[in-house]
């Protein structure tokens, strides 16, 4: 009697894990066929570093198999579109900093259809002759504080006063002194 129900509860255990290890077994292994709408990308945009004031130039190379048309759609970061329907997007580095991009490619028939890039860096950087022109403007700027500090309570009286008088004298003699 006792072997009967360790016997019961062993086919029990192994009904029971087979139950749940048969769905498993069943499922289709097989890749899912490829929606002919969906774009492919066969090109990732590379990134790259540029001197301030050069461009550079992302390309994605993309196509839909069932020959749709494609829209592209530029972004920074995660904002909004900076540029759409081109696969080439050109950046001119102004300030120097990081930048991440990435394209959207979408079926333009069907724009549920859609697949993005991966994310590339733009990295702007001033060269060193730029950054010692940098160095130099800071430094003439404070120069120019440092002179202009002592003569500043002067300005006033030489736009009201010399300014007017050099540009005729005549009539500031008349106007202010002798009213």
């Amino acid at each position: 009697m006792k072997l009967s129900k360790r016997l019961l509860a062993l086919l029990l255990g192994l009904a029971l894990a087979l139950s749940l290890a048969l769905p498993a077994l069943a499922e289709d292994d097989t890749p899912e066929e490829p929606n002919p709408a969906m774009p492919v990308i066969t090109e990732q945009p590379v990134g790259g570093r540029v001197r301030i004031g050069q461009s550079i130039t992302l390309r994605v190379q993309a196509h839909i198999p069932n020959g749709d048309e494609i829209e592209y759609r530029w972004y920074l970061y995660s904002w909004d579109a900076i540029t759409q329907s081109s696969n080439e997007f050109t950046i001119v580095g102004n300030f120097p900093d990081s930048y991440d991009y990435h394209v959207e490619v979408i079926n333009r028939t069907n724009p549920e259809y859609s697949v993005t890039s991966e994310a590339v860096r733009v990295e702007v950087y001033l060269s060193p002759f730029d950054q010692l022109k940098m160095k130099l403007i800071e430094l003439c700027d404070k120069v120019i504080g440092i002179l202009l500090f002592p003569i500043a309570p002067l300005i006033p009286l030489f736009l009201f006063i010399i300014i007017p008088f050099l540009m005729d004298p005549l009539a500031f003699i008349r106007n202010y002194l002798f009213r």
